[in-house]
């Protein structure tokens, strides 16, 4: 009987810790991906600003 008790608790605690690595890649990979998020937003950012930047010169450059 006892030894089916310590098997259990070892599988227990394998699946507790395997939750746990579960868990914390998770974490891992929504961090990056918010860092990814983020990022693309700065280019996008840029990229709006530096069209409107070259339209703005090239309206200016054609009126002369």
């Amino acid at each position: 009987m006892e030894g089916r008790s310590i098997e259990r608790r070892r599988s227990e605690w394998r699946w507790a810790a395997d939750r746990a690595a579960i868990v914390s890649r998770w974490n891992w990979l929504q961090a990056h991906v918010s860092d990814l998020e983020y990022r693309i937003r700065q280019q996008t950012d840029i990229y709006k600003q530096i069209r409107a930047n070259k339209s703005e010169y090239t309206v200016s450059v054609t009126e002369f």
